[in-house]
């Protein structure tokens, strides 16, 4: 029987193809994420982790099932499935032995995973228009690609742009001119690339057959381009939950298994050679999901409990490797020109010769075997999946009980569970600290660093006890390990020069607070802690610059923090004004600090 017209545009139908593979759903769910964030962020964090061994853990093993399945695609494609794969675990051992190889797998992974999925919706949109038996010349090809390429560039700009605190990520710091330029040239490309693409393919084909690629376009603007826009306009902050771990992996990692589970169906009929083939969706999906915890799941516990390794930071490694990976070895093994993807995903006419029908049957023999009926195969795999199960159970477990909020109760099931994760020791603390019991707690924050000293979070919160303790030279060495972990800490560096000030240091005042400065020349506090640095040392012209451009803009503040940040500013700006010969202007700021509101400073 002839495929219908719909049968031939839609993979699983209209609502299924246009809610999750064209990503009609984003527009609701991403505005749910933003609205959640603030009252309902560990609801929706934990709700995230959990989801991901439905969902995102499950589409990795996709790629994997799709590459690995066949011996025709392990030959075709060792250099990724094999050769790669072995790099990929020589980079995870590496990773492991030297921390500092951390944050620069965690920026590929961070860098590379739009880019990931702006390939993955032009490849998709691409495939809905020529189900649609729409033929785009080179030119709409081109624009419509550059279209996608300028929305990928705001969003690498944003990233690039500031310059990261977080020691776990590498970024440029790009001049915010230079920034505010590459933006506003994406979102032209953006704009004018889908413009004349869809405009002059209106011009020859129905709104039917455009309507699956204008909805992807319109999703990509929304996980991409929206944000930005409103941070920029009204301040709203990227939810914590956003994109790496949060809704917009959902989003992608759902629309990959619509696709990848339409194609192993396909394959599975092409193999049998009848459209009405035993392929059971529920096993298919079974075998994703217990793939997908077996690469994230076991190996972080494994390195954890054999080597004494931080199990948080282990299973970050395990992310962004896994992730890394599954970039290049699904750049290579989806591509439309290819005949046989073709054939699966377009309905492609084009007949296969004996020798790809008997290549593409080959299974691997360790596979064959290992989904053979043997008792010996099934007792690995029925075995080795309640393993997982297992794993899975207490890994979820595990991130609940050390989350923000967990009482001590729970922290202690965590510790009995797995004494080496670096969350146990600083959840415990944070309990301890809130109880009054300063000491215990410093000693839980002492052994979180000896799990990882790289722990930020710890030596923040170990370098406050000690500012409050008085200790200042152990405050002094705390907040020094943060600057050797992450060198653009603005809270590091703040701090430090108040010690050094506390000192009457006022040269590695001024270097430290120059350093902050350089980072974030709007931080109010920066700009005044130097400007008062600078006047110590005599620069007055110097200091007047910063000390005015905290004076023009303290009336952003509370009118009660106002008055206190003025007796920051004001003695020290009235010095620089009488220094330099400016002494009317100094006179009208001692007439505001003599005056009835200001007589106090």
């Amino acid at each position: 029987m002839a495929r219908s017209s719909d049968d031939k545009l839609w993979l699983k139908g209209p609502k299924t193809d246009l809610l999750i593979g064209c990503g009609g759903w984003s527009l609701p769910l991403i505005g749910l994420t933003f609205y959640m964030t603030g009252s309902h962020y560990g609801a929706m964090s934990l709700g995230f982790y959990f989801l991901a061994l439905f969902c995102n853990n499950p589409h990795y093993m996709a790629t994997l099932y799709r590459a690995y399945g066949l011996k025709r695609d392990v030959n075709r494609y060792k250099i990724f499935s094999i050769y790669i794969t072995a790099i990929i675990a020589v980079s995870g051992i590496a990773a492991h032995l030297s921390p500092n190889i951390v944050p620069i797998l965690f920026t590929i992974y961070l860098v590379w995973s739009p880019w990931h999925y702006t390939g993955q919706n032009f490849g998709i949109a691409m495939m809905m228009l020529r189900r649609g038996q729409a033929s785009p010349s080179r030119k709409q090809r081109n624009a419509l690609y550059l279209s996608y390429i300028g929305s990928y560039l705001v969003w690498l700009v944003e990233l690039d742009s500031e310059k990261s605190q977080d020691a776990m990520t590498l970024t440029i710091g790009l001049p915010e001119t230079l920034a505010i330029t590459l933006k506003l040239a994406g979102y032209l490309v953006f704009g004018i690339g889908a413009a004349y693409t869809f405009l002059s393919l209106s011009s020859k084909y129905s709104t039917r057959v455009l309507i699956a690629p204008m909805l992807l376009h319109t999703s990509q603007f929304l996980w991409f381009l929206l944000p930005g826009l409103l941070r920029s306009s009204i301040g709203q902050a990227y939810p914590a939950t956003y994109f790496s771990a949060g809704i917009l992996a959902f989003m992608h990692c759902a629309q990959y298994l619509w696709i990848t589970s339409y194609f192993a169906k396909r394959e599975t009929e092409q193999l049998t050679g009848t459209e009405k083939a035993n392929w059971n969706p529920w096993r298919y999906f079974l075998i994703l999901i217990m793939g997908g915890i077996a690469l994230f799941v076991p190996g972080p516990w494994i390195v954890s409990t054999v080597f004494r390794h931080d199990l948080f930071e282990s299973a970050l490694i395990f992310m962004a490797l896994v992730n890394i990976h599954h970039f290049m070895l699904d750049g290579a093994i989806w591509k439309l020109r290819d005949g046989r993807i073709a054939r699966l995903l377009l309905g492609s006419t084009r007949e296969r010769t004996d020798r790809e029908h008997i290549d593409e049957q080959a299974m691997p023999d360790l596979l064959a075997w290992l989904l053979g009926k043997s008792p010996l195969a099934r007792l690995i795999r029925y075995g080795g999946g309640a393993l997982l199960v297992f794993f899975a159970t207490v890994d979820q477990f595990q991130n609940a009980f050390t989350f923000k909020g967990s009482d001590q109760g729970k922290v202690e099931l965590a510790r009995s569970i797995n004494a080496n994760d670096s969350r146990v020791y600083f959840r415990a603390a944070q309990n301890l600290l809130e109880e009054g019991n300063q000491a215990e707690g410093i000693k839980e924050l002492e052994a979180a660093l000896v799990l990882n000293p790289r722990n930020l979070a710890a030596l923040h919160s170990l370098a406050q006890q000690r500012m409050m303790s008085q200790e200042i030279d152990k405050a002094r060495i705390m907040y020094q390990k943060i600057l050797d972990v992450s060198a653009k800490d603005l809270s590091a560096l703040n701090n430090l020069g108040l010690i050094a000030m506390s000192q009457d240091d006022w040269q590695q005042a001024y270097e430290l607070f120059e350093r902050a400065v350089e980072i974030d020349p709007k931080r109010w506090e920066s700009r005044c802690f130097l400007g008062q640095s600078l006047t110590k040392l005599g620069q007055y012209q110097e200091a007047t610059e910063d000390l005015e451009y905290c004076l023009a803009i303290i009336d952003q503040f509370g009118k009660s923090d106002q008055l206190n940040r003025l007796g920051m500013i004001l003695p020290a700006l009235i010095e620089c004004y009488e220094k330099t010969d400016r002494i009317e202007e100094a006179d009208a700021l001692r007439k505001i600090i003599t005056g009835p509101q200001g007589a106090f400073l």
